[in-house]
């Protein structure tokens, strides 16, 4: 099974997570200018499949921060070399059939586990915020596309 390189992006920095279909293999925030090198580079080459959150449009007025978001989404599909899918968050929400961020959160956690302690961690532990949306944007593609 390949493995899946999933972006929450952000206006300065985004959260990524790398999943087999089983696991969490890493995860992290990075600045992006450095996920952008990275993606064009080996770390690009060893994942051969991106996904990014992409961003859709609400019916409310947007802010710079909306459209610099939009840019870096643009950039890291460019810099990986095998391009990317997007998935919006409404399609992550019909998919996990959660109707807002803390009943994904739930929907996760009902597939994968309770995240644990540090003397017991489960697969989700440690995982949270922005990169348990990038791993709801794994799942998502995964199961929709590859399973």
């Amino acid at each position: 099974m390949p493995e899946i390189i999933a972006i929450d992006p952000g206006q300065k920095e985004s959260a990524y997570i790398v999943w087999d279909g089983e696991k969490v293999l890493e995860y992290g925030e990075i600045e992006n200018g450095l996920m952008s090198i990275g993606l064009a580079g080996n770390w690009g080459d060893n994942h051969e499949t991106l996904v990014i959150e992409w961003i859709s449009g609400f019916g409310i007025p947007s802010g710079n921060s909306t459209f610099e978001t939009c840019r870096w989404v643009g950039i890291f599909q460019q810099a990986h070399k095998g391009g990317a899918y997007l998935i919006t968050r409404k399609k992550v929400k019909e998919h996990l059939q959660a109707v807002n961020d803390k009943f994904v959160r739930q929907a996760l956690i009902a597939r994968f586990g309770e995240p644990g302690t540090k003397k017991a961690p489960g697969t989700l532990y440690g995982v949270t915020g922005h990169c348990l949306a990038a791993l709801a944007v794994a799942v998502t593609y995964f199961d929709l596309y590859l399973s």
